[in-house]
């Protein structure tokens, strides 16, 4: 015995000096000696299943993980050695050894002295001085440099382990250790299953592991596979990356937790007229994790069956379509190959229809809805003008939700076009004029005598984007007086109420000024107010007076939109004087100068826009901010 102790604990050293040497069985006797009989004052950990001990080896220390009694199956002991002996990585806690002893004991047994047979099971592995990673995530500073660090170590360690077919099943922060440098080791391969190349994976029905980080499929009796792995890596990449919990308790007892993730197999129904089960979401079948979800009315009784409703309102200001200046409008709302419209009205280019219609939602064939506004005419409608809904903008309601607020839409041609004097179809209500008007879907019959109880409503959040516009420079400025020279200058912004000024251009008093300053606006679709761009010479204190203007349309193309966060080009723009805003603007939109103000004034203006749709307008506190989404849908 004494000169196997001695050979094994030479072995041992060998190990300690060099990383490729094998791991060996280590005695009983030298794991004692190492631990000081396996003392408490040399504990380091202690858990469900094991305890561990440092063990002080000459100047070297290892980590002693002794089994408990609980932990007394054999199968789980060697199939824990055998993953262990595979996975050599600097991203796995090494293995060193082990030890599988048994002795004879005098125990005392129902009042009796019996002989027994007393197991011991022990793991030996290189000693991390850092703390496990829970205790990391738990600290109040997380370094992102540091995070990263780890969570691409956890990574390469699991792929190393994949590649060798181990799947551990017990991934979480407690299994994984942090040496000085943070750099991450995979340890407790408890759980864990080695599969041969071409060997089928199991298929479980006990649940093991830990809840929170177990996945759906292995608590569902599932195939084990790579997946499962995946899963707990994507909660602990949570837990590192927010400093919290990747998962929600669901109650104080196991058995909760259980059955909490149990599911039963679907009921197929028979014929299409027999009794079909359903499940809906009661307080009483979610269990104590919706405890807080109460009915709030009956239709949380049923199944929800979802349908697209369109409101058609009413229009404004639709232009005449012949020389009598009649119109006979009505509205096409078309889904795919699905079609409805209203009635026509005679004469009449201001129709109120107030008629909805609907589409079953499990029936729809395209991403567009369009709502045209047509005049009835004797050989062919004519096609007045349309709005183009896009499926994945339009919101979903639920009974007891609020319903939705019509609101206005402009109207545009066939080519995409708005018309210039923004005709628009549907309506934003108000809560005087919405009240006696609101369409119940449940109580579509009442008169308006009998509406003795009034629902709120919901109105769209408009699309925030923010406008970038840039002063550069003027060209050939002219004072507004001829008989004196040109004062200061600056340039002033305004959309709307939104009103910014440069500082004076340099050098001052010139007539080619330079001011190279940036301004940020919020727009919203559908961009009804024009960019204002004035130039204004300081002729005294208080009092300056406008020397040109230009008036540009937001919409494309005319202020390009920025997805990519690019750099937009610069463009000159005549100023003009004392021209109306339809006029200015046709200059822009048209590229014709007016021929009176052409001849002799000629200033310019250097203007960089551009609509920045690559980020998200704050709109609501940070705190209980509900999107942060960029305003370009393609980037969602």
């Amino acid at each position: 015995m004494e000169h196997k102790a001695t050979t094994a604990r030479s072995y041992l050293e060998q190990i300690l000096v060099d990383e490729t040497a094998e791991p060996t069985a280590l005695p009983l006797s030298l794991l004692k000696d190492i631990t000081g009989d396996f003392s408490d004052d040399q504990e380091i950990g202690r858990g469900g299943f094991a305890v561990v001990y440092k063990g002080i080896f000459g100047d070297k220390v290892i980590a002693v993980k002794k089994l408990s009694n609980a932990y007394m199956h054999e199968t789980e002991f060697d199939r824990e050695i055998e993953c262990l002996m595979r996975a050599k990585h600097k991203n796995v806690v090494r293995f060193l050894g082990y030890c599988d002893d048994t002795q004879r004991s005098r125990e005392i047994f129902d009042g009796k002295h019996v002989m027994a047979e007393i197991h011991q099971r022990l793991l030996c592995f290189e000693y991390v001085r850092k703390e496990s990673l829970d205790k990391y995530i738990n600290g109040a500073y997380r370094e992102w440099g540091t995070c990263y660090k780890i969570i691409k170590g956890i990574c390469e360690g699991l792929q190393y382990l994949h590649d060798n077919h181990i799947i551990h099943l017990d991934l979480k922060p407690a299994n994984i250790l942090l040496d000085d440098n943070m750099e991450p080791k995979i340890a407790d391969f408890g759980l864990s299953r080695c599969f041969d190349e071409n060997q089928s994976r199991d298929i479980t029905k006990t649940i093991l592991g830990t809840i929170g980080y177990l996945a759906p499929e292995i608590r569902e009796g599932g195939v084990i596979a790579r997946s499962a792995d995946l899963y707990s890596v994507g909660v602990i990449m949570l837990e590192i990356l927010t400093g919290q919990k990747g998962y929600q308790d669901i109650g104080d007892g196991w058995f909760e937790k259980i059955f909490y993730f149990s599911t039963e197999p679907a009921q197929l129904p028979g014929s299409a007229y027999g009794l079909v089960e359903t499940k809906p979401p009661l307080p009483v079948k979610v269990g104590q994790c919706g405890a807080a979800t109460k009915m709030a009315s009956i239709y949380d009784m049923v199944e929800p069956m979802s349908y697209l409703c369109v409101s058609v309102v009413k229009a404004r200001d639709l232009p005449t379509m012949d020389i009598t200046g009649a119109l006979d409008p009505y509205v096409e709302v078309k889904l795919g190959n699905f079609k409805s419209v209203t009635r026509h009205l005679e004469k009449n280019a201001n129709p109120v229809w107030r008629q909805m219609f609907t589409f079953s939602a499990a029936h729809l064939q395209s991403n567009q809805l369009e709502v045209i506004v047509r005049h009835k005419d004797v050989l062919r409608a004519d096609f007045v003008g349309r709005v183009v809904f896009d499926m994945s903008d339009i919101p979903s309601r639920l009974p007891p939700d609020s319903q939705l607020a019509p609101q206005w839409y402009s109207l545009s041609d066939a080519h995409g076009e708005r018309f210039p004097h923004g005709n628009s179809l549907g309506e934003i209500m108000l809560a005087d004029e919405a009240f006696p008007e609101a369409w119940h879907s449940d109580a579509h019959s009442l008169s308006r005598e009998g509406l003795t109880n009034t629902r709120s409503k919901v109105y769209y959040s408009p699309k925030l984007i923010y406008l970038k516009v840039s002063v550069i420079a003027a060209q050939d400025l002219i004072a507004a007086d001829k008989g004196r020279p040109l004062a200061p200058t600056i340039a002033k912004i305004q959309i709307g109420n939104q009103i910014r000024r440069t500082r004076p251009g340099q050098p001052q008093g010139s007539a080619n000024p330079a001011w190279n300053e940036e301004f940020m606006f919020v727009v919203s679709e559908p961009f009804e107010d024009p960019l204002v761009v004035t130039v204004e010479e300081k002729v005294v204190a208080g009092r300056d007076e406008p020397i040109g203007r230009v008036i540009i349309p937001v919409a494309s193309p005319y202020v390009p939109r920025n997805d990519l966060v690019k750099s937009v080009p610069s463009k000159w723009f005549t100023l003009l004087r004392r021209m109306t805003v339809d006029e200015a603007a046709a200059d822009v939109t048209t590229g014709i100068k007016h021929r009176e103000h052409s001849k002799t004034f000629t200033s310019k203006i250097q203007l960089r826009m551009g609509l920045e749709t690559a980020y998200h307008v704050l709109d609501e506190s940070t705190c209980y901010i509900s999107d942060l989404h960029p305003a370009a849908a393609f980037l969602h």
